[in-house]
């Protein structure tokens, strides 16, 4: 199984670089407002809104999505004041066949507590013998 856990962090006035400079926090895929989009029905027109993907490192003894939380809820209120609005946690997985997944309650918590809704994409690998 392959997965691909992050959080869209976006707002109207949201600076992914703001937000970097204040935290370290290691963010892909931003946009700055008035940048010009590249992809999508708004493509070469400037960016009305501020957009990043917080991914979270893997380590060995924490699930990604654990990591994610904590990362979240350490550095909330910067987001919060470099114009994040809405953060969405996306869970992209790639299976074979049957896949057992879990959160901690914990991490459930903590994305509950601040209103990030849990977004889940399962994509199943086509049958290798065909």
């Amino acid at each position: 199984m392959k997965q691909t856990i992050f959080c869209t962090l976006e707002g109207d006035t949201f600076s992914p670089k703001k937000l970097v400079a204040q935290t370290n926090l290691i963010l892909e895929d931003c946009i700055e407002l008035g940048d010009i989009l590249k992809l999508g029905k708004n493509r070469h027109q400037a960016a009305d809104y501020g957009r990043a993907n917080l991914f979270a490192p893997q380590s060995m003894d924490r699930h990604w999505i654990d990591n994610l939380a904590d990362l979240i809820a350490t550095h909330h209120q910067e987001m919060l004041r470099c114009g994040v609005e809405e953060i969405t946690l996306w869970v992209i997985l790639d299976i074979a066949s049957m896949a057992n997944w879990e959160v901690s309650a914990e991490s459930m918590a903590i994305f509950g507590k601040l209103n990030i809704p849990l977004c889940l994409t399962v994509y199943a690998e086509p049958d290798s013998e065909e």
